[in-house]
């Protein structure tokens, strides 16, 4: 099982726009992300893409010399974490309401 490295760092709002950019960098070639550990809440402009983990920590130690403040995660297992938090979040908003059982209907037909 994968570390959730997102888990309660996404709004719903969020989470659906990092899905469509992880969609759109894949399909520019891009294969990992890398992800600042020091956020409580991750929008899409925090996470920056890289096509391979080398090249996302390379850029990174260039850039602010403090690569052990991000964790490099693959696009797809990203991807996966953010289907299964919008998924979570789309079934709490749809339970059905339980109505209580009606016990009269159950009993009815039935002697003693």
């Amino acid at each position: 099982m994968h570390d959730e490295v997102l888990k309660g760092k996404l709004s719903e709002k969020d989470a659906q726009e990092i899905k469509d950019v992880l969609q759109a960098q894949k399909e520019a070639g891009n294969r990992f992300a890398a992800i600042p550990l020091t956020k409580d809440r991750l929008t899409k402009e925090d996470l920056s893409f890289h096509r391979s983990a080398f090249d996302a920590w390379k850029t990174l130690d260039q850039h602010t010399g403090r690569t052990n403040e991000f964790l490099y995660r693959s696009i797809t297992l990203l991807q996966d974490e953010v289907d299964k938090q919008l998924d979570v979040k789309k079934e709490k908003g749809q339970q059905p309401d339980k109505q209580p059982e009606d016990k009269r209907s159950r009993d009815h037909g039935m002697s003693r």
